[in-house]
């Protein structure tokens, strides 16, 4: 798959992490995996949009084509709002924006495409290890999911910081745990938003420094 912009090279690392080799199934994901990769590039992406929202043109032409950084940035905002009237209401947290409507959307999908018979969001752990074949349209999928990301934290700074600081009620982390999702005993508490930040900007600046090393002073790597 394509790394060229920074939204390859994020999307390839994560890529990498999740492929897994059987000798019957050949080169697959998880779906499980694949799930929660995209969240994760999702709020990386939100983290990177809602820190570089008053640079977000030099930000922006990591991933896009020169001088057509504005145009971009429309696009992406557009995006964002369709997300939020699909969901109907404010979400508390990135599980309510992402995880689940993606979920329930790529369940669906491979429904269609008669690779299962689940289609709710109730049936997720039932597919939690439900194999997918590895192909170049996950790793995009996996790219394009971080500039989504990044609209909406450029986009809806108050509604992301508020996401980003969204402490998970007990007893509705034990009921994600009975519906078969594995995940800790109880929720951790929430990273705050500089240590996301410090975290997601780790992340790019081996890139930034080999593609882009113009930019590393604008933007603070």
């Amino acid at each position: 798959m394509q790394t060229s912009s920074l939204l390859g090279y994020l999307g390839a690392q994560a890529y990498v992490s999740i492929i897994r080799k059987g000798v019957f199934t050949g080169e697959h994901v998880l779906f499980l995996d694949y799930m929660a990769n995209l969240s994760f590039l999702y709020e990386t992406g939100a983290i990177l949009g809602y820190t570089y929202r008053d640079r977000m043109i030099s930000f922006v032409s990591l991933f896009c084509q020169p001088g057509r950084e504005s145009n971009v940035i429309s696009i992406m905002a557009e995006g964002v709002t369709d997300r939020l009237a699909a969901l109907g209401h404010e979400p508390k947290d990135f599980m309510e924006l992402y995880f689940i409507p993606e979920a329930t959307r790529s369940m669906r999908l491979m429904r269609d495409q008669g690779l299962t018979n689940y289609s709710d969001w109730i049936d997720f752990p039932k597919l939690a290890k439900h194999k997918i074949k590895a192909t170049n349209k996950i790793g995009e999928h996996l790219s394009f999911t971080v500039s989504d990301g990044v609209a909406f934290g450029y986009s809806r700074p108050e509604l992301a910081e508020k996401l980003f600081k969204y402490e998970h009620d007990p007893q509705s982390w034990q009921d994600f745990r009975s519906h078969g999702l594995d995940i800790p005993a109880s929720p951790t508490k929430a990273k705050s938003i500089h240590q996301r930040q410090v975290e997601a900007l780790e992340l790019i600046r081996p890139y930034v420094a080999k593609e882009r090393p113009d930019l590393l002073n604008t933007l603070g790597l």
